[in-house]
Protein backbone atom coordinates (compact mmCIF):
# COMPACT_ATOMS: atom_id res chain seq x y z
CA UNK A 1 0.00 0.00 0.00
CA UNK A 2 1.25 3.74 -1.55
CA UNK A 3 1.48 6.44 1.75
CA UNK A 4 0.66 9.54 1.37
CA UNK A 5 0.05 12.49 2.66
CA UNK A 6 -3.72 13.65 2.28
CA UNK A 7 -6.91 11.48 1.49
CA UNK A 8 -9.25 13.96 -0.27
CA UNK A 9 -12.54 11.80 -0.67
CA UNK A 10 -14.64 14.04 -3.63
CA UNK A 11 -13.14 14.10 -6.65
CA UNK A 12 -15.35 17.17 -7.54
CA UNK A 13 -13.97 20.88 -8.72
CA UNK A 14 -13.40 21.62 -4.82
CA UNK A 15 -11.35 18.26 -4.13
CA UNK A 16 -9.70 18.68 -7.44
CA UNK A 17 -8.25 22.30 -6.55
CA UNK A 18 -7.27 20.97 -2.97
CA UNK A 19 -5.72 18.00 -4.38
CA UNK A 20 -4.00 20.07 -7.03
CA UNK A 21 -2.86 22.81 -4.21
CA UNK A 22 -1.66 20.40 -2.43
CA UNK A 23 0.44 18.48 -4.84
CA UNK A 24 1.72 21.41 -5.92
CA UNK A 25 3.02 22.29 -2.46
CA UNK A 26 4.78 18.92 -2.38
CA UNK A 27 2.49 16.96 -0.58
CA UNK A 28 1.41 13.14 -1.70
CA UNK A 29 -1.78 12.94 -2.85
CA UNK A 30 -4.71 10.85 -3.10
CA UNK A 31 -7.78 11.76 -4.45
CA UNK A 32 -10.88 9.32 -3.99
CA UNK A 33 -14.22 9.58 -5.95
CA UNK A 34 -17.26 8.73 -4.40
CA UNK A 35 -20.81 8.06 -6.30
CA UNK A 36 -22.47 11.31 -4.80
CA UNK A 37 -25.24 12.69 -3.23
CA UNK A 38 -27.38 11.73 -6.11
CA UNK A 39 -26.39 7.94 -5.71
CA UNK A 40 -27.16 8.66 -1.54
CA UNK A 41 -30.68 9.77 -2.42
CA UNK A 42 -31.68 7.07 -4.56
CA UNK A 43 -30.24 4.63 -2.18
CA UNK A 44 -32.28 6.21 0.53
CA UNK A 45 -35.18 6.81 -0.73
CA UNK A 46 -35.10 2.72 -2.23
CA UNK A 47 -34.51 1.77 1.64
CA UNK A 48 -37.23 4.70 3.06
CA UNK A 49 -39.62 4.48 -0.29
CA UNK A 50 -42.74 5.77 2.11
CA UNK A 51 -40.34 9.05 2.31
CA UNK A 52 -41.26 11.80 -0.45
CA UNK A 53 -38.46 12.77 -2.70
CA UNK A 54 -38.03 16.56 -1.25
CA UNK A 55 -37.85 15.36 2.47
CA UNK A 56 -35.27 12.75 1.84
CA UNK A 57 -33.22 15.19 -0.32
CA UNK A 58 -33.38 17.67 2.97
CA UNK A 59 -32.30 14.84 4.96
CA UNK A 60 -29.25 13.74 2.95
CA UNK A 61 -28.22 17.13 2.18
CA UNK A 62 -28.49 18.23 5.69
CA UNK A 63 -26.60 14.79 7.19
CA UNK A 64 -25.08 13.09 4.53
CA UNK A 65 -24.35 9.21 5.16
CA UNK A 66 -25.61 10.00 9.66
CA UNK A 67 -29.38 9.92 7.39
CA UNK A 68 -29.39 6.44 7.87
CA UNK A 69 -29.33 6.90 12.21
CA UNK A 70 -32.29 8.72 11.87
CA UNK A 71 -34.29 6.72 9.76
CA UNK A 72 -33.04 3.28 11.21
CA UNK A 73 -36.01 1.03 12.15
CA UNK A 74 -38.46 3.40 10.17
CA UNK A 75 -40.76 1.20 8.01
CA UNK A 76 -43.57 3.95 7.74
CA UNK A 77 -43.85 7.33 8.35
CA UNK A 78 -45.63 6.90 11.51
CA UNK A 79 -42.11 4.82 13.14
CA UNK A 80 -40.80 8.65 12.61
CA UNK A 81 -43.08 9.91 15.47
CA UNK A 82 -44.83 12.86 15.19
CA UNK A 83 -44.09 15.83 11.95
CA UNK A 84 -43.63 19.12 13.87
CA UNK A 85 -43.84 20.77 10.62
CA UNK A 86 -41.85 21.25 7.15
CA UNK A 87 -40.97 17.50 7.24
CA UNK A 88 -39.06 17.84 10.62
CA UNK A 89 -39.92 14.34 12.98
CA UNK A 90 -39.75 13.56 16.32
CA UNK A 91 -36.87 10.87 15.33
CA UNK A 92 -34.72 13.88 13.45
CA UNK A 93 -35.15 15.94 16.77
CA UNK A 94 -34.16 13.11 18.45
CA UNK A 95 -31.03 12.73 16.48
CA UNK A 96 -30.39 16.51 17.05
CA UNK A 97 -30.43 16.11 20.82
CA UNK A 98 -28.67 12.79 21.05
CA UNK A 99 -25.54 13.81 18.44
CA UNK A 100 -25.97 17.48 17.99
CA UNK A 101 -26.53 19.09 21.02
CA UNK A 102 -29.74 20.53 20.50
CA UNK A 103 -31.17 21.30 24.03
CA UNK A 104 -34.02 24.19 22.82
CA UNK A 105 -36.23 24.54 19.95
CA UNK A 106 -34.04 27.29 18.49
CA UNK A 107 -31.07 25.24 18.33
CA UNK A 108 -33.23 23.03 15.75
CA UNK A 109 -35.36 25.91 13.66
CA UNK A 110 -32.34 28.33 13.70
CA UNK A 111 -28.49 27.02 14.69
CA UNK A 112 -28.73 24.06 12.79
CA UNK A 113 -31.52 24.97 9.90
CA UNK A 114 -33.94 27.91 8.93
CA UNK A 115 -37.15 25.79 9.95
CA UNK A 116 -37.59 28.96 11.80
CA UNK A 117 -39.18 30.54 8.83
CA UNK A 118 -41.29 27.91 8.53
CA UNK A 119 -42.55 27.18 11.30
CA UNK A 120 -46.28 28.75 12.69
CA UNK A 121 -46.03 29.71 16.59
CA UNK A 122 -48.03 26.50 17.09
CA UNK A 123 -45.29 24.57 15.58
CA UNK A 124 -42.61 25.97 17.08
CA UNK A 125 -44.73 25.48 20.82
CA UNK A 126 -45.19 22.05 20.23
CA UNK A 127 -41.20 21.04 18.98
CA UNK A 128 -40.31 22.95 22.94
CA UNK A 129 -42.55 21.07 24.30
CA UNK A 130 -41.81 17.93 22.69
CA UNK A 131 -37.78 18.86 23.62
CA UNK A 132 -38.61 19.74 27.24
CA UNK A 133 -40.35 16.57 28.00
CA UNK A 134 -38.50 13.64 29.55
CA UNK A 135 -37.03 10.96 27.29
CA UNK A 136 -39.46 8.00 26.63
Amino acid sequence: MADFDLAIIGGGIDGAGIARDAAGRGLNVVLLAYDGIAALVARTQAQWPFLAEPHVERLVGAYGMRVEAILQGATRPDDLGVCFGADLTAAEVRYLMAKEWAKTADDVLWRRSEFGLRFSPAEQTALERFMAAPAV
